[in-house]
């Protein structure tokens, strides 16, 4: 599409990025309760401290919906990315499986809320960014 517009096709993306990446991080919890109750912080897997829920699976699919249209579409070229882009694909696609493997980076976010939403709030911020920059 376009350089410094979000793109129509990233809003779904964006969209749960924006919704989901605070779930599966542990910031915010959404529970429907009809029908005997579901939550997206549900344990979809878990085994060797890795814990895989609802918001984590959708969450990557996300990012991954945002960081794929951009390289269908031909908004992004592997050879004509920046940096940032780079560095911002990097981080947003490993926040939360950084925060579903690794239990040290569980405590410190369960330990420190205000990180957590700062990471929260980061991670949020990409879906939007990654589309302006595309």
């Amino acid at each position: 599409m376009a350089r410094n517009s979000i793109d129509p096709i990233d809003l779904f993306g964006m969209a749960l990025v924006a919704i989901f990446g605070p779930m599966a991080i542990g910031v915010v919890a959404f529970k429907i309760t009809v029908f005997g109750g579901f939550s997206f912080t549900d344990i979809l897997w878990s085994g060797s401290g890795v814990e895989i829920t609802y918001a984590t699976v959708l969450a990557l699919i996300g990012v991954g919906w945002i960081v794929l249209a951009n390289f269908i579409v031909g908004d992004w070229d592997i050879d004509e990315l920046e940096w940032y882009h780079t560095a911002a694909i990097v981080v947003a696609l490993g926040i939360v499986p950084v925060y579903a493997v690794v239990p040290a980076v569980q405590n410190v976010f369960s330990d420190y809320g205000a990180i957590a939403l700062v990471v929260a709030i980061v991670q949020t911020g990409f879906g939007p960014l990654l589309s302006w920059e595309g």
